[in-house]
């Protein structure tokens, strides 16, 4: 049963991924970062590995995408992080400071409940060809990701993306009433 909830994970992957990337936004997705995050160059090397170094004096940064189901989640939710199944983040990361287009995009969604980073699927895709690639790194997307347990595996500056994201729209939602 596992392996067959896995498999339509990986496809489900795809589909996802392929929307996000093309700008389609058909897929549910919601950018919920105003300006993209710079990614530590400590974590892009666990991540990705040494041979995606450009140069010695490159940065990555990211962009995260979310579902309907982590924004609903998260606004009736702001003390709790168990994130409900179907749960979607995807993080389209670029290799360099102002890049025009991502090279690379991630992908978490939850498939079971048991309280485990084995609740997530993890998978990348080099971009823009959508292939799935395996992490040149030390350590897994999982590995890292488990050591946010208390914040339901979700790193802290993809949950201070989705916080900002939920401020910003309430403060409109305020704006607009006369």
């Amino acid at each position: 049963m596992k392996k067959i909830t896995l498999t339509i994970a990986v496809l489900s992957s795809v589909a996802f991924v392929s929307l996000a990337v093309q700008g389609g936004r058909s897929d549910g997705l919601v950018k919920i970062t105003k300006v993209r995050i710079p990614m530590d160059e400590r974590l892009r090397l666990l991540c990705d590995g040494p041979d995606s170094v450009i140069g010695p004096h490159t940065s990555a940064e990211v962009d995260v995408y979310v579902n309907q189901a982590v924004l609903d989640y998260r606004r009736s939710n702001l003390d709790k992080f168990e994130y409900p199944l179907q749960s979607v983040f995807v993080k389209e990361k670029y290799s360099t400071v102002g890049a025009e287009k991502p090279d690379l995009a991630t992908k978490m969604e939850k498939f079971q409940n048991h309280g485990t980073i084995d609740d997530w699927h993890f998978s990348m895709y080099s971009l823009p060809d959508l292939k799935p690639i395996k992490p040149k790194g030390h350590i897994s997307c999982a590995s890292c990701h488990d050591r946010y347990k208390e914040r339901g595996f979700i790193s802290r500056q993809s949950e201070k993306a989705l916080r900002s994201y939920l401020g910003d729209l309430k403060s409109k939602q305020v704006d607009t009433k006369p």
